[in-house]
């Protein structure tokens, strides 16, 4: 069918265009930091699109799970070279991954194509905590100091590894700061990297931030 070979084609093509964004400069500490798009609050009055799609993923609704997912199955393995393992942020009410959210479905299928494992079991809480976005910058750093435990799990052979930590949304990188203190305290020659799928809009870093490019994207090779 002329009509088919022609979509499949058409959404290779989209798919090449796809661009991530990097954010590694903010946070040195660690070997990269990337992310999909750019999450809009709502009490910002802006209505955008892709920031309620990731809203859909972050509270696992398909089809938008599902799509996300495959853009990132896409991209992440072009960003980031020879990943040992993914480990995922945890959740304000969790203690360690259920491995029933859109996270846990995130890194199971990110180890499809980086040829790494996902381990729900390595990184813990001490406790739950509050919901970071009822909390200024001062209060989530206190909130989230030691809070983070990680075992090396026996699959991880290497004293080196390359670890990939999964988020839906970045704001302050608090969590990741603390969960790299967590990591390399278990290892501590590991390199850490970071992927999210939205960035929270900061009014004074992403003066020209857009979701258009994406939202295209979005729509066009993975529907």
């Amino acid at each position: 069918n002329r009509r088919a070979i022609t979509k499949v084609i058409t959404s290779v093509i989209s798919i090449d265009i796809i661009n991530m964004h990097s954010i590694s400069n903010r946070f040195n500490f660690l070997a990269g930091a990337y992310h999909l798009a750019y999450y809009f609050p709502r009490n910002h009055g802006n209505n955008d699109v892709i920031s309620n799609y990731i809203l859909h993923f972050k509270d696992n609704v398909e089809p938008y799970t599902a799509k996300w997912i495959a853009l990132a199955s896409r991209e992440v393995p072009r960003a980031i070279k020879d990943i040992d393992m993914i480990v995922r942020v945890l959740g304000s009410s969790e203690m360690e991954a259920s491995g029933r959210t859109s996270l846990d479905k995130l890194g199971t299928t990110l180890v499809k194509h980086t040829n790494s494992f996902y381990s729900k079991s390595s990184l813990r809480k001490l406790k739950q905590t509050r919901q970071f976005k009822k909390l200024s910058l001062a209060e989530r750093k206190r909130e989230v100091h030691g809070l983070y435990i990680f075992q090396k799990p026996i699959e991880l052979l290497s004293n080196s590894p390359k670890i990939l930590l999964i988020d839906d949304i970045i704001t302050s990188g608090t969590t990741i700061k603390e969960i790299n203190r967590a990591i390399k305290l278990a290892i501590p020659h590991s390199m850490i990297y970071f992927f999210s799928i939205g960035k929270t809009f900061d009014s004074w870093r992403d003066v020209n931030a857009t979701n258009t490019d994406i939202e295209l994207e979005f729509h066009k090779s993975v529907s």
